[in-house]
């Protein structure tokens, strides 16, 4: 599990994978297929030490450490590693923190940040608490802890770009 406090759960649509964030610094991706191929039955709590292990696909370490907050699930991938006979989810997602960035990642491999555009600095002033992506439009809404919320397009590769800022101000 994690070593801080949990603060957000995402499943994926199929229910292949599970991303949380902590406090303790890293968003981890879960294999959920292990439960489900394992205990058909019901929800059980992994008792054992290399089940556990199994469970684990990936840990995301952000840098500096610091609290993640919020997570929002892009898309993911099935691969298949025929030396195991195994198929899981590589998920893209991004997540939100307290030193105000979204990072962007592929399973545990930081891609980037998303920043103003021709600026290399993040939009957020603020701890990002939230991070919401429309399924109609594949917008990306974030919100922080001053009351900003920013609007960003996804491409068909899954990067975003600036659409719009609402201040609190704005929204009264």
């Amino acid at each position: 599990a994690h070593h801080g406090g949990l603060y957000q759960i995402k499943w994926a649509n199929d229910d292949s994978i599970m991303v949380t964030s902590s406090g303790d610094g890293t968003s981890k991706v879960w294999d959920m297929n292990i439960l489900l191929r394992n205990h058909a039955d019901g929800v059980c709590i992994p008792s054992t030490s290399s089940m556990r292990a199994q469970l684990l696909r990936c840990v995301a370490m952000h840098q500096p450490p610091v609290f993640v907050y919020c997570i929002a699930l892009v898309s993911y991938v099935r691969q298949y590693l025929p030396t195991m006979s195994v198929q899981f989810s590589v998920p893209k997602y991004l997540t939100g923190a307290f030193d105000g960035r979204i990072r962007l990642w592929e399973g545990d491999s930081f891609v980037g940040e998303l920043m103003h555009e021709g600026e290399n600095r993040p939009p957020h002033i603020g701890a990002i608490h939230s991070l919401v992506i429309d399924e109609r439009t594949k917008h990306l809404y974030s919100g922080d802890s001053v009351g900003v919320i920013y609007v960003w397009r996804s491409d068909t590769r899954g990067f975003f770009q600036l659409l719009r800022k609402f201040r609190r101000d704005d929204l009264e």
